[in-house]
């Protein structure tokens, strides 16, 4: 996986009030609406004043055995809807999957000043909904390669808002010769406004990727497992991505996902996608529509990390690439 898209992800595991100071120089150079250089294309973190872990000493930090106490009784506690937990100050950071509003109040009620902060989706939780942070425009698609053909599958074309998004992208080889892809595995699909490619919804998970490089044979077609999301990136408030129509598309090969500049950025075609209410907003309406099952029901493994003194807990995923020409 690139620097670029690790760098993206740490940024992510975070409220994006808690990074804005390292964001602040893209910020600067990319408003609203623009293309920018990283993907996906956050490049705002809404009008909230910036929060930060509470600083500690070694007196006041937690000591070990007690935040994993800690972590194991919230994990517990919110069971599918975690993202991630960590230390932050002298308590802890709890990340909860996009649309747990309601389940962030319950875990402060719960667990009180033990959780010094907790993160919904892309936003920051401190007693009320938080503002989602704002993403730009995808630059636009170089012409599709030679030789091979692109399709966004998605399984089924609509979703619950705050859940994630099911299906795969097809490399499909029409032709009478052998030709290589090169791409990445999972390719990260992105939500938009219909008919343009301002971004409004994306993965607020990590993401652990592989490089990409099949070599397809005449009419062979190879499936590769996409990530998607529905955290909300619009600067509205809340954290999950309203209900309504959208399209949807990814980045499969480009300067986004490998980090290396002056290359040509290939998308997937647009794929129109319904994002309907939550499952907790269709209890509370007593709407009788069928819902798919949610995607949180299957979470990758549990991983460590640390990065720049910030201690946490993550799911990550990884699958090893079946076939790999660069790691990226």
């Amino acid at each position: 996986m690139s620097w670029r898209r690790v760098a993206t992800r740490w940024a992510r595991l975070v409220p994006p009030t808690l990074v804005v100071a390292a964001l602040s120089p893209l910020m600067a150079v990319s408003p609203a609406g623009a293309a920018t250089g990283t993907y996906p294309p956050i490049i705002g973190s809404g009008r909230e004043a910036p929060q930060t872990c509470p600083s500690t000493t070694p007196s006041s930090s937690l000591p070990p055995s007690r935040v994993a106490i800690l972590e194991h009784a919230v994990t517990t506690f919110v069971g599918k809807r975690l993202d991630g937990v960590g230390e932050c100050g002298n308590g802890l950071l709890v990340m909860l999957s996009p649309g747990s509003e309601a389940l962030a109040r319950r875990v402060r009620v719960r667990f009180g000043s033990s959780v010094a902060q907790i993160s919904v989706g892309l936003t920051s939780w401190d007693g009320r909904p938080g503002r989602s942070p704002l993403c730009g425009s995808l630059p636009t698609s170089s012409p599709q390669p030679l030789g091979y053909s692109v399709t966004l599958d998605l399984r089924p074309p609509m979703v619950r808002s705050g859940e994630n998004l099911q299906g795969t992208v097809v490399f499909h080889n029409p032709g009478t010769g052998r030709v290589r892809v090169d791409s990445v595995e999972p390719v990260e699909i992105v939500i938009t406004r219909p008919g343009t490619r301002r971004v409004v919804g994306v993965y607020s998970g990590g993401i652990a990727g592989t490089g990409y490089a099949p070599l397809l044979g005449p009419g062979q077609s190879k499936a590769v497992r996409i990530v998607g999301g529905t955290a909300r990136c619009d600067g509205g408030l809340g954290s999950a991505l309203p209900p309504g129509r959208y399209d949807a598309t990814g980045e499969f090969s480009g300067p986004g996902v490998t980090g290396v500049g002056d290359i040509p950025s290939y998308f997937t075609p647009m794929v129109p996608i319904k994002v309907l209410p939550s499952e907790e907003t269709r209890a509370r309406a007593g709407s009788h529509d069928v819902a798919r099952p949610s995607s949180h029901s299957s979470r990758p493994p549990y991983a460590s990390m640390d990065t720049s003194g910030f201690q946490y807990s993550r799911y990550r995923q990884s699958r090893p690439s079946r076939s790999s020409k660069r790691q990226t």
